[in-house]
C-alpha cells in the first residue's frame, strides 16, 4: 500500500469538513468561502478520527502525524552500511557524523576519538595507491 494514499485521503476530509464549516450560501446558489475562515477552521481541528488515527492541527496548521520519518531512515541507512561514511562541516572540518565502519577505517573508536577531532588533519595522513599497488605521489596538498 502507499502509504501517501490515506495522508492524502485524511487531508482531503479534512479540508472538506472546514469547507462545510465556513461556507456561506450566496443567493444564487455559489458557495462564499473565505480564506482566513478556512484557514482557521482548519487549525482548529482537534481529534479528527481520520484513517491514519487521530489528527490535531497545530498552530502552525500542521496537522498529520508522520507515517514515516525520513531521518530516521536515513540515520538506519548510515549506521548500517557497509561503507565507511564521515560527514564534516565543510569550512571547519569538524566532524558531524561518522559510522562504526568509518571509525574502524581509521582505527578508532567511540571512546578513543578526540571530541576536538578535525578531517583536515586526518586526510593529510591519506596514502592513496592506484590499481596495482603503488603509492600515488602527491602534487600539492589537495585540501588546504
Amino acid at each position: 500500500m502507499n502509504y501517501y494514499y490515506p495522508s492524502a485521503y485524511d487531508a482531503a476530509s479534512l479540508l472538506l469538513g472546514a469547507i462545510e464549516k465556513v461556507a456561506i450560501p450566496e443567493p444564487d446558489g455559489r458557495l462564499h468561502i473565505g480564506r482566513y475562515s478556512l484557514r482557521k477552521a482548519l487549525y482548529a481541528t482537534s481529534n479528527f478520527k481520520g484513517v491514519t488515527g487521530e489528527l490535531t492541527c497545530d498552530k502552525f496548521g500542521d496537522c498529520s502525524r508522520p507515517a514515516f520519518n525520513i531521518l530516521r531512515i536515513l540515520q538506519a541507512a548510515l549506521d548500517n552500511s557497509q561503507a565507511g561514511i564521515l560527514i564534516a562541516d565543510a569550512k571547519t572540518g569538524n566532524i558531524q557524523y561518522i559510522n562504526e565502519v568509518g571509525l574502524h577505517i581509521m582505527g578508532e573508536s567511540r571512546e578513543t576519538i578526540p571530541d576536538d577531532f578535525n578531517i583536515f588533519t586526518y586526510v593529510r595522513k591519506f596514502q592513496g595507491y592506484d590499481f596495482d599497488g603503488n603509492p600515488i605521489k602527491r602534487e600539492g596538498e589537495f585540501l588546504r
